[in-house]
């Protein structure tokens, strides 16, 4: 959200110099007119004032922007739509899941982490894919896909 060519060009992975990430930058920015026109809204909410809501009702407000400051609190605000709506489809799933009679034990990021017998645990993974799935496609209309993956073992250590 809001990288710049000189930082693209900075980041010893890229290889690159700043016209070469310039460039980069240009062709995939063309790829995406809407998410680009999306973060525009949302850059033009917050200096008008306005709270950024997520589909959950989580509201972000930004009260001071100022020079120093600004290309921060553009970055956050540009953030904060996608990353706090995906943060509640998984809390909304874990939720869910534990209607379903699955044990959560954990949540990090992303990940929901749950316990159970070892006769049940495809059909735990099953439900748990299913859930997930359909929480963030009726959450997001059908806009984002969402797909799955899951790992099982007997340690933490043995999950990836």
């Amino acid at each position: 959200y809001g990288r710049t060519a000189e930082g693209i060009a900075a980041d010893p992975d890229f290889h690159m110099t700043v016209a070469e990430a310039r460039v980069q930058m240009d062709s995939f920015n063309a790829r995406i007119p809407q998410i680009k026109k999306f973060q525009a809204e949302v850059v033009a909410r917050i200096h008008r004032g306005e709270p950024l809501v997520n589909p959950f009702g989580r509201h972000r407000r930004f009260y001071l922007i100022t020079s120093t400051n600004q290309r921060d609190v553009e970055n956050e605000a540009m953030a904060f739509l996608p990353q706090s709506t995906a943060s509640d489809i998984g809390l909304e799933a874990a939720a869910r899941c534990t209607k379903e009679g699955i044990f959560i034990v954990n949540l990090v990021h992303d990940a929901l982490y749950a316990e159970a017998a070892p006769d049940e645990v495809e059909d735990v993974k099953t439900l748990m894919d299913k859930i997930m799935v359909q929480t963030g496609e009726e959450i997001t209309e059908g806009y984002v896909p969402f797909r799955t993956d899951a790992s099982v073992g007997k340690r933490w250590s043995d999950l990836k």
